[in-house]
């Protein structure tokens, strides 16, 4: 599978259960970006105003996800996530915020290999850095 993650600048994901923050921009992005489908929890697909017919939201989608499917991850265990995942695309948010959740990137980044990366402007951030790994 292929994980896409929104990162703040300290690898947190979340609050309290919440997202730090969203994007139209980068949610047009994401779609843009898969060509398969893109697995989601119900919480996650509730800020995808875009409809899609590549979306499939289900409660144990990083289960039921494909080998070639890609899986929106935002308050679900990433560790897990992480050891079938084949690319993790991170969108960096370029900010710090709040968080209580993280994502392991300290512990990773330095086995994955850089893919791509780029910045782009978002709707409500002046730059969004997506960088794509493969694992």
């Amino acid at each position: 599978m292929h994980l896409i993650v929104c990162l703040d600048k300290s690898g947190g994901m979340s609050l309290f259960g919440k997202r730090q923050s969203k994007d139209r921009v980068l949610r047009a992005d994401i779609l843009d970006s898969v060509d398969t489908r893109l697995w989601m929890s119900e919480y996650s697909f509730s800020q995808f105003e875009e409809e899609s017919d590549k979306v499939l939201v289900d409660s144990d989608y990083l289960n039921k996800a494909g080998e070639n499917d890609y899986c929106f991850l935002e308050l679900e265990d990433a560790e897990a996530a992480l050891s079938v995942a084949k690319t993790v695309t991170v969108y960096n948010w370029n900010r710090a915020y709040p968080s209580d959740r993280k994502f392991p990137v300290a512990d990773y980044k330095s086995r994955w290999q850089l893919l791509s990366a780029e910045d782009f402007v978002g709707s409500s951030h002046e730059k969004i850095t997506k960088e794509v790994y493969s694992l």
